[in-house]
């Protein structure tokens, strides 16, 4: 299904699969944005949405997306009498570090910057340090959830569910695929409370509720 509203487009769809049995949700939504709301959405992911072990150890059933990235932050620098600008960047990887039990998976953190210049300022400060303005943010990742493999395998931790959040140009965008949900009521992504942090940020900031949009389909 979908819908615009308030210049706010989306398109969601829940499908009932057989085998496994289960639902599966297919979930996109663009929202216009100013400077002042890219400012407070990238604060806010960095701050409420971004699960705080990413920027210190591990990370247990969550990875980062394409190329394992999982937080790329991009600001400009203005250089001193010119009009030009300095791109700088922040990056988050991850890589499987481990097993745990049968039903959980563990990444390591990767923190990489571009230059020495960030090299004083905190990732979660980087949203509101002035004269960096923000050109992009993307948020990305993909979830496990533990699953029987096979009789003789047992469980094993499998991807379920994947995300994308990027602020960028002039705008909000998010992606979200989910194919093992028990039903067309669930909402995806519990894991570290992502989906229920980033409906908070879309409320106080664009004024609307992310979580309402994906119900409205079901």
């Amino acid at each position: 299904m979908s819908h615009t509203s308030r210049n706010i487009e989306s398109s969601s769809q829940y499908k009932k699969r057989i085998y496994p049995y289960g639902y599966e949700l297919t979930f996109s939504l663009q929202a216009p944005r100013t400077s002042e709301s890219a400012v407070l959405l990238c604060d806010g992911i960095l701050n409420q949405v971004l699960p705080p072990t990413s920027q210190s150890t591990d990370l247990k059933d969550v990875k980062g997306g394409k190329d394992n990235k999982l937080l790329h932050l991009s600001l400009l620098l203005p250089i001193a009498a010119s009009l030009e600008q300095e791109e700088l960047s922040f990056n988050i990887s991850t890589d499987f570090k481990s097993f745990e039990g049968l039903h959980h998976i563990v990444h390591s953190v990767r923190e990489t910057r571009s230059d020495s210049k960030l090299s004083f300022l905190p990732l979660r400060h980087a949203a509101r340090v002035a004269p960096l303005t923000i050109s992009k943010l993307r948020f990305q990742g993909e979830t496990f959830q533990s699953k029987l493999h096979t009789r003789l395998l047992g469980f094993k931790p499998v991807i379920t569910e994947s995300f994308s959040i990027e602020v960028a140009q002039n705008s909000l965008c998010i992606d979200i695929r989910s194919d093992s949900l028990p039903s067309n009521k669930t909402l995806p992504l519990k894991s570290h409370k992502i989906l229920t942090r980033l409906d908070e940020l879309t409320q106080e900031h664009l004024a609307f509720s992310l979580i309402s949009s994906i119900q409205d389909s079901s």
